[in-house]
């Protein structure tokens, strides 16, 4: 469960961080953009960007928890502070660093929205999550990082992709009987769902039953 924990001027003042990031941005001076952000984790999590960039996702959302219950609206701010800096590690051509540094922003962004219960302050920075996808999505991902964004089309609706995300995933593991149980769960789930919604999204339960069906056969 995460928690609401974060005051107003918290978030005040990762937004100004934020701002003085764009100025520099904008100013082309990525060498600054990047002491900006460096700034930004001291400030709010106590320790340098070095330190965070090698940390495992785990205990990334470790490091925003107090008494055990991690912060939905740090987790937003690491997430955001860890895409802004693949984007400048991208235009300094720096490729495998920000394509790197992009999956630690997307899987916190995630499992953050998958567990978020109404009360961020900052969920505005959600928007975001498609645009980390788009740039994620032609690489070859680990397949938690895969199921994480079928999950999350799943939660906005986009069933057609979630589909297409689904059948890449047993395409990669060769037919791996876990993921087969795994995405047989995922399809009987999508099943429950009502008609109208699962065609607004993009796919029909003709589609999903045959689905199902052919993943039967495999095991």
């Amino acid at each position: 469960m995460l928690k609401r924990d974060i005051t107003n001027e918290l978030a005040e003042n990762f937004i100004n961080y934020l701002s003085k990031l764009e100025i520099e941005k904008s100013n082309n001076d990525y060498d600054k953009s990047l002491a900006i952000i460096d700034s930004a984790f001291k400030d709010i999590f106590k320790l340098g960007i070095k330190f965070f960039n090698s940390l495992s996702n785990e205990n990334l959302i470790d490091m925003t928890s107090t008494n055990g219950k991690a912060s939905a609206d740090k987790c937003i701010m690491m997430a955001k502070l860890f895409e802004e800096e693949a984007k400048i590690l991208e235009i300094q051509n720096k490729l495998d660093d920000s394509f790197y540094i992009n999956q630690k922003s997307l899987n916190i962004f995630l499992d953050t929205y998958n567990a978020e219960n109404d009360t961020c302050t900052l969920k505005k920075f959600f928007s975001d999550i498609p645009d980390i996808i788009d740039r994620l999505i032609e690489y070859k991902l680990p397949t938690s990082l895969e199921i994480k964004i079928r999950d999350y089309y799943t939660m906005e609706s986009k069933f057609d992709k979630a589909d297409n995300i689904a059948y890449e995933i047993l395409e990669e593991s060769n037919n791996d009987n876990q993921i087969i149980h795994e995405t047989l769960n995922f399809y009987k789930k999508l099943l429950l769902k009502e008609d109208s919604l699962l065609i607004k999204g993009g796919i029909t339960k003709s589609e999903i039953e045959e689905s199902i069906r052919d993943l039967e056969i495999k095991l």
